[in-house]
């Protein structure tokens, strides 16, 4: 795949392990191949930079982030840059502690003891306007509309009916729009 990098790019691998080391450039395009997982991974360490997934193995990753073919790829990062081009805007899920530390994640965000034991948790938007009655649980997940397309799509897939369809245009592999970004875990 890069060869379909313009010769005029500055051009990079980076391995999933260091991701969260790397310094993206506010101009970069990431491209990413593999499953929707290694997507969802990457973009937590973007900010606003177009991200292109490839599907290195067609018709075996069900992802919904990962939706083009390897032969797609120079077409799609020239089209990242085009003025005017189409891209599909996610929205990403952010968990600050009171100790200010941040957590940030495109599909979900898993809240609750790290064995899963069970717990107690009062969930409300404000607790003085509206108090929440406690529920036990062994965790909450805090998703975007990304992990709920993901998740959706994953029961199907288990179910071997056909998927719903996938968000956006038609593509190779994925027809229709769900309106939701989506993902596969």
């Amino acid at each position: 795949m890069a060869a379909a990098v313009p010769l005029q790019w500055r051009h990079c691998r980076v391995e999933r392990a260091d991701l969260d080391r790397f310094l993206f450039a506010p101009e970069d395009v990431v491209v990413v191949a593999g499953q929707d997982g290694l997507v969802a991974d990457a973009a937590k360490y973007l900010s606003g930079q177009p991200v292109v997934g490839i599907d290195t193995d067609p018709g075996r990753n069900p992802g919904v982030l990962v939706r083009h073919r390897p032969a797609d790829a120079a077409a799609l990062m020239r089209a990242a840059v085009a003025p005017g081009g189409r891209a599909d805007d996610l929205t990403m899920v952010e968990a600050v502690a009171d100790d200010t530390q941040r957590l940030l994640a495109l599909n979900e965000i898993y809240l609750g003891p790290p064995g899963h034991q069970t717990a107690r948790y009062r969930l409300g938007l404000d607790a003085a306007d509206s108090p929440a009655e406690p529920q036990a649980s062994s965790g909450v997940l805090v998703g975007t509309g990304t992990g709920a397309t993901g998740w959706l799509r994953s029961l199907w897939q288990e179910r071997r009916s056909p998927p719903p369809p996938c968000p956006g245009p038609p593509t190779p592999g994925c027809s229709g729009s769900s309106g939701m970004p989506g993902r596969r875990r």
